[in-house]
This record gives C-alpha cells, structure tokens and sequence, in this order.
C-alpha cells in the first residue's frame, strides 16, 4: 500500500497566542452585538431626543472604529512597502 506522506504539525506560543487574540476578539465582538440588540429593543420607551443621541453617538463609534482601521491598513502597507522595495533591491 502506499504511504501518504504527512507534515508534522506543532503548536508553539505564536500558534497559541494567535488563538487567545482571536478568542478576545469574537467575546468583544458578540458582547458589542448583544449590547445593540438590547438597545434596539428598549428603542420604544426614549424620547426623540434619547434617539437622536443614540444614533449619533453610534454614529461616531462607528467612524472611529472605521478610522482606526484604515489608519492600521495603511501603517502595515507604508512599513511593508520599504521593506518590499529592499527585498527586491537585494534579489536582482
């Protein structure tokens, strides 16, 4: 019969590490959503003045965060970009 060969697999600190990272971020993810679903649901007994104060301060988290995100988008792309630059530099 023939042998399949196989790559041993081994989970270091960096392998461990990324899982923990990625635990945080589902456990803040779904308590934010189950934050917004509890207000969408208490939504009947505010003011219209609570309302519109609701949806501007969502409003603006909501920018910040999107903000942040391109902010890191572009960081990693300007420190990867020399390094790409020196990389190709040195094959040629």
């Amino acid at each position: 019969m023939v042998e399949l060969k196989t790559r041993e697999t081994f989970r270091d600190l960096k392998t461990l590490d990324k899982a923990a990272a990625a635990t945080g971020k589902i456990r803040k993810t779904t308590i934010r959503t189950r934050n917004q679903i509890q207000e969408l649901n208490n939504g009947n007994k505010e003011s219209p003045a609570e309302y519109a104060e609701d949806n501007s301060r969502h409003a603006l988290g909501v920018a910040a965060r999107d903000t942040v995100h391109t902010g890191t988008k572009v960081a990693k792309r300007a420190i990867r970009s020399p390094r790409d630059i020196v990389q190709n530099h040195t094959e040629q």
